[in-house]
Parts: structure tokens; sequence; C-alpha cells
């Protein structure tokens, strides 16, 4: 089960929709089980719509084969193909006739032509080094695992996992940040990542006469880390989402 949890900065909003859950492959199908049955929900679509499986993939802009290798995962014949991307689903779905939610799980009408999961971002989930380099995280974003999230404000967005104790009041260890990589001029009391030196941090800011860097943590062995020259914002956190 996932849980967004609101951030501790009372200017994030709420949000109700928040993560689709995926596996680390980013992948919305991502084992033959789940794979057989978007396979079967969209030869249903197929046949509602009189399209064939070439068509359907050209129209939806993808490669030819997009489908015919769904299949093809299913057979063996294309071991690689474990699952599916949601973000292939979203571009289905409308020349199919339903939403991108009806061809992963079921959920909602078959014939809903409004795809209930519009403006939802499938965001790269990068490792700590990288968020020290964040355009080349979006750059190449299709080389990490993602994690699909709803009703994000426009950004540039990176995931990160959370790895201690120094902001666990909001965002405990294991839990992921959402990551807006445009937002780099610090807010007090805003939630940022940071670079300083070589290390990437994630505090809460706090302006005033030496600006800090400050955990926001039930440990009282973490301290303050000061603002310098050296400090570089890569981005403020937007959300936390933890799976329990």
């Amino acid at each position: 089960m996932s849980v967004i949890m609101a951030p501790c900065n009372g200017n994030i909003p709420a949000l109700s929709t928040g993560l689709f859950p995926l596996d680390r492959s980013g992948r919305a199908g991502h084992n033959l089980g789940m794979l057989k049955s978007i396979v079967d929900r969209i030869d249903k679509r197929l046949a509602a719509t009189g399209l064939t499986a070439r068509a359907a993939s050209l129209q939806a802009g993808l490669g030819a084969d997009a489908i015919r290798d769904m299949k093809r995962g299913l057979s063996g014949q294309k071991p690689t193909m474990s699952g599916v991307r949601f973000s292939t689903l979203q571009k289905l779905a409308p020349v199919l006739g339903t939403s991108a939610a009806w061809l992963q799980s079921g959920e909602g009408r078959e014939d809903a032509s409004h795809n209930i999961w519009e403006g939802i971002n499938e965001i790269p989930i990068v490792s700590w080094v990288a968020a020290g380099e964040p355009q080349q995280a979006l750059d190449h974003w299709g080389d990490w695992p993602t994690v699909i999230v709803a009703d994000l404000p426009r950004g540039d967005w990176i995931a990160l996992e959370v790895v201690g104790d120094s902001m666990d009041r909001c965002a405990p260890e294991g839990s992921r940040i959402i990551v807006n990589v445009r937002e780099t001029e610090p807010v007090h009391r805003g939630l940022y990542v940071a670079a300083i030196g070589g290390q990437i941090t994630f505090k809460r800011f706090l302006a005033g006469d030496t600006p800090m860097l400050a955990p926001y943590s039930t440990n009282p062995d973490h301290v303050q880390i000061p603002v310098t020259s050296r400090t570089r914002f890569i981005g403020r956190v937007r959300r936390t989402i933890k799976d329990w």
C-alpha cells in the first residue's frame, strides 16, 4: 500500500490521487499474469474498435509491433518483454476508446474515452549520486526506474529514496521524495535537496542572518548545516510517498 504524506511545508498542496504503483522497473504490468490481463483488455478493445494491433500501435505513435511484442512476451518469444510502461498504455488508451487505468487494471468504465489518469507524471527515481546532476537524469530518464505521480504542478521532476532519519517527521527512511528541479531559489521553511561539495542532502531551509539547512527529525543528534557559497540547491521537494 502506498501512502501519500503531506510534507512538512504548509505551502505544499494536499493531493488526492498520488502514486500509481509500479515495480522498480517502472512498468505498469511487471509479471506475466499482469501482462496477460493487460493484453486481454487490449484485445477486447481492438475487437470493439475494429482496429488491428499494428494499426492501433501506429495510431498511438508507438512502433508498429508494440502490441505484437507484448503478446510475444507472453509466449516467450520476446523474454525481455515482461511488462508495459504506463506511458505506453496512456498512448494506446485514446486510440482504443478507453482509459489507461482500465487497460492496466480494469478499473472504471471500459468505454470511457476520458483518461482518469490524465495529468500524471512518470518520474525517474534517480540515485543520490545522480541527483547532483539532475539534468542528466532528466535527459536520460529512460535509463532509470520510474514512479507515477498525479496532480503535480508544472516542473521538471525527479524522485529520490530517503536514507536516514534526519527528516523523518515528514519523510521517514525508505520513503520517496518528489523533487522539482526548476525550483532552486530557496524559500523560508521550504524542503530542498541540496549539494554541498560532493555530498547530497535533504533538509528544510531556514532563512535568516545565517541561512541554515535544518533537519526535521525525532532524532536530536542531527544538526543544522550553514548555507555557504558551496551550497547548490538542486530542487524543492513537493511531495513525499511512503509504502507501508
